[in-house]
């Protein structure tokens, strides 16, 4: 039985009773580290700034070495739904052997598909953009009763256009939180039951939420108004709505797991 977002947030509001500070301040320090770790090996690269070369440093990096800072805050928050405190330490859980090359493995396997899923929204809203760029160019500057008509035609053909884009982007966005999402509970899985392969994490994770999709993007849309009223807080306020999230998110997928079972039970059900 599913119970409301409401209660998941209700959780994880309880679980961060007297650890707020300690939590936002993992996500800040995660941030600093991060923008220290690229600076320096930019810096020591000597690629010029905004190159190719650069950019596809940073992909390097962030794939190999960053990603373990942002699943080791996943980590934390599963720890602390479960009535843990939170710590600096935990941050580098994701390093020891028995994590590191499964879950890199994971992150590969993510960035991966979520570059294939935006390059098949995308492909055909350049397409059909770049027409509408063209016919409008073309007959911009035609006055005659005919041309007025094509260029009324070619208007409309932008305005299209516009509303295409918006609702791939849309779409993309929507995709995106149910693919992060489903990742997401496949690195708390494996991190949780380490002798599960990558494959059985990620069967299991589809397990868990394959059935609560819907309930999943609406949690995770009821904290954009804490999101604004974090930027409000100049900015420092979202690493706090950051944690929160975390670690409702956390409590979401211990619900699930609660209720479906251990991989063991469930992957042999199945």
């Amino acid at each position: 039985m599913k119970i409301p977002i409401s209660e998941y947030k209700r959780l994880a509001r309880k679980a961060l009773e007297g650890q707020w500070l300690i939590n936002g301040g993992i996500l800040i320090l995660v941030a600093i580290l991060t923008s220290v770790i690229t600076n320096i090996l930019n810096n020591f690269s000597g690629f010029p700034l905004g190159s190719f070369q650069q950019s596809l440093l940073d992909l390097l990096v962030t794939i190999v070495l960053l990603f373990a800072f942002s699943y080791g805050t996943f980590y934390i928050s599963l720890f602390v739904i479960r009535g843990g405190r939170a710590n600096f330490q935990l941050i580098y859980s994701v390093f020891q052997s028995k994590y590191y090359f499964p879950l890199l493995l994971i992150n590969l396997i993510e960035t991966v598909v979520q570059f294939i899923l935006t390059a098949i929204f995308l492909l055909p809203v350049f397409l059909i953009a770049g027409v509408s760029v063209y016919v409008t160019f073309l007959l911009g500057s035609s006055r005659t009763p005919i041309a007025q008509l094509q260029n009324a035609a070619a208007w409309s053909a932008g305005i299209g256009a516009v509303f295409l884009i918006i609702l791939v982007i849309f779409t993309i966005i929507v995709l995106s939180y149910i693919v992060s999402g489903i990742f997401q509970f496949a690195v708390l899985a494996k991190m949780d039951f380490p002798q599960l392969t990558v494959g059985e994490a990620l069967q299991y994770s589809w397990l868990l939420v394959k059935d609560r999709i819907g309930q999943f993007l609406l949690l995770q849309l009821s904290f954009i108004g804490w999101y604004f009223l974090g930027i409000l807080a100049l900015g420092l306020g979202v690493f706090w709505v950051n944690a929160y999230q975390n670690v409702t998110n956390a409590a979401f997928y211990d619900e699930a797991r609660k209720q479906k079972g251990n991989p063991q039970e469930l992957l042999a059900a199945k």
